[in-house]
């Protein structure tokens, strides 16, 4: 399969394109790089990575400690 190397390379269109030679790997290849986007979208807004909850102007002094 040549190409031009200005050409952007679809790696699902060529997976697919090699369905009948590969029938397996085309299969896994699909369900590994098809994922939904909003999969990720919904596990980086679980996910807080150390972000503060609070706004900047609460006085952290004067909150309830955890541990009282």
């Amino acid at each position: 399969m040549a190409r031009n190397s200005e050409t952007p390379f679809d790696i699902l269109e060529y997976w697919k394109s090699q369905f009948f030679s590969f029938p397996v790997m085309s299969r896994i290849v699909k369900d590994v790089l098809v994922v939904p986007i909003t999969s990720v979208a919904a596990e980086s807004s679980f996910s807080m990575g150390g972000r503060d909850m609070m706004p900047d102007d609460v006085d952290h002094d004067s909150l309830p400690r955890e541990d009282a």
